[in-house]
C-alpha cells in the first residue's frame, strides 16, 4: 500500500476536440513529472549497515517510481562514490547499489551538489533529495546548511533520515521539512523498512 503518499489534485481547465486552449498547458504539466536522488551513505562507518541499507534503498526506489517520479541515486563519503541520471526505469539506479562498496568519511557537500546538478537540469515539478547517514553533515557542515537553504529557496525539498537519534537530528538540519514535527530516526533493527519508508515525504500526482 502506498497510502503514505500525499495527493495533490490540480485543474487545468477542460480542453475538447479539436484540441481546445488549455491542451499545450496539459501537455507541459503531465510531461513535467517529479524527480527524486536518493543519497545514500556508504563511509566505512556504514560497513555492517550497508547490506540492510541497500535493501531499504531498492524498496524507496520502486515505491517512487511506482509513486510517478523519475529517481536518480547517489552513493556518498567523503566524495562521490558513485552516481546515476534520472530516470523512470530504476534499474541504473538499482545496479548501482547492488555494486555498492563502504569507503572514506563523511562530507555531505559534494553529494548534495551533485544532486542540485542533476535535479536544477531537470523540468520536474515535484524535486526532492532524500538523504540517508549514520553521521552528521561531515567536515563542511556550514557550507552544507547554507547551500541546502540556497536550494530551499529553488523548490528544492530535502528529506533526512539519520542511524540513531543523534544522527538524524544532525542531518535534519539541512531538510525541508519533517514527518508530524519529528526528525527521521532509523534503527538497525527496523533499517530496511525505516528508509523505504521515507517516500513518505513523496507527493503523488493524479492524473486525469
Amino acid at each position: 500500500m502506498t497510502t503514505w503518499m500525499r495527493k495533490v489534485f490540480v485543474s487545468e481547465g477542460a480542453t475538447e476536440y479539436p484540441p481546445g486552449p488549455h491542451l499545450d498547458r496539459l501537455r507541459q504539466k503531465f510531461q513535467r513529472g517529479a524527480a527524486v536522488v536518493l543519497c545514500l551513505d556508504v563511509s566505512a562507518s556504514m560497513s555492517a549497515d550497508l547490506p540492510q541499507a541497500v535493501r531499504g534503498s531498492e524498496k524507496f526506489l520502486h515505491e517512487a517510481v511506482a509513486g510517478g517520479y523519475s529517481v536518480g541515486l547517489i552513493l556518498w563519503h567523503s566524495r562521490v562514490g558513485a552516481s546515476t541520471e534520472l530516470s523512470r526505469n530504476p534499474e541504473a539506479a538499482l545496479n548501482t547499489l547492488r555494486r555498492a562498496r563502504v569507503k572514506g568519511g563523511t562530507d555531505l557537500l559534494p553529494a548534495l551538489r551533485e544532486a542540485a546538478r542533476r535535479l536544477e537540469g531537470s523540468e520536474a515539478e515535484d524535486r526532492v533529495i532524500a538523504v540517508f547517514g549514520d553521521g552528521d553533515l561531515g567536515v563542511h557542515a556550514v557550507m552544507t546548511e547554507r547551500f541546502a537553504a540556497h536550494l530551499r529557496t529553488q523548490g528544492i525539498r530535502i528529506i533526512t533520515m539519520g542511524l540513531g537519534h543523534a544522527s538524524a537530528t544532525a542531518l535534519s538540519r539541512i531538510a525541508s521539512e519533517t514527518v508530524n514535527d519529528e526528525v527521521m530516526v532509523a534503527s538497525r533493527e527496523t533499517l530496511v523498512e525505516n528508509i523505504s519508508s521515507m517516500s513518505r515525504g513523496l507527493r503523488r500526482r493524479k492524473q486525469g
